[in-house]
């Protein structure tokens, strides 16, 4: 029995010389091929976004190689994943190389939304991934101004870069003890100017258009007026089904 594991072992100590006069050096601790090596490919998700990433190439067992990217323009760095499962957060480190490996660079599209003020100065600038919301700011108050909104809802859904302009209307000075109201268009347009007894109500005007939307009501106060007021035309998006027909939806208030 003896001699079988002396054969065994002398066999073991033959492979060993074998492979270091083959491959050069060889860790012994190592129970692996000695020699052996290994493809790291990095790319990005999505393709062709003019990323720039380094670490690719060929490398040893347990060679130590620095894998990083530069985030391109217009994107937003979200993770690393290794042969298809999450790696890292972190947008470089440091890999010990220990088998075929493919890093891909994730990254999202986002854009840049500016909330301006009547006077056109950045209220707000936010970096907002495709498909979602910016967060509207506090509008700034203006001497003898009403702020009604913002001129446009699309910062609800972000698809683009976008400039998103606050809305503001001037109310006229009341007489002799009357109120002004004042009803506009969801982007400000003058739409009637009223001068209203105390106690009473005006009287909307037609009501206006806007493609693509359908009118909803007036905001604002407007029966029996006790100040100055603006009333605000709002409107629900017309939408489309696969089938393509109309619909609206209408908010739950």
């Amino acid at each position: 029995m003896k001699t079988v594991k002396y054969i065994i072992a002398a066999a073991m100590l033959l492979l060993n010389v074998a492979a270091y006069a083959q491959y050069g050096n060889f860790d012994y601790t190592d129970p692996a091929e000695p020699g052996i090596k290994y493809n790291v490919s990095v790319s990005s998700s999505p393709a062709n976004i003019n990323a720039r990433m380094q670490g690719a190439g060929t490398y040893s067992r347990n060679q130590t190689v620095e894998i990083s990217q530069v985030c391109p323009d217009g994107y937003e760095f979200l993770y690393w994943s290794l042969n298809g499962r999450k790696h890292s957060e972190s947008g470089s480190f440091t890999y010990t190389v220990s088998q075929e490996s493919e890093f891909v660079a994730h990254y999202q599209r986002v854009f840049t939304v500016r909330f301006v003020g009547a006077d056109g100065q950045t209220i707000s600038e936010q970096k907002v991934a495709k498909g979602q919301s910016a967060i509207a700011p506090d509008a700034p108050e203006v001497d003898d101004q009403t702020f009604i909104g913002w001129y446009t809802d699309e910062y609800k859904n972000v698809q683009s870069d976008l400039t998103v302009r606050g809305i503001y209307v001037k109310i006229p000075e009341p007489v002799d003890g009357k109120f002004v109201v004042v009803f506009v268009d969801y982007d400000g347009t003058e739409l009637s100017v009223q001068t209203i007894e105390p106690g009473h109500s005006a009287v909307p005007p037609q009501k206006p258009g806007r493609s693509g939307y359908l009118f909803y009501r007036w905001r604002g106060g407007y029966v029996n007026v006790r100040a100055n007021s603006v009333v605000v035309a709002t409107y629900v998006e017309i939408k489309t089904d696969d089938s393509q027909k109309k619909y609206v939806v209408f908010p739950c208030e």
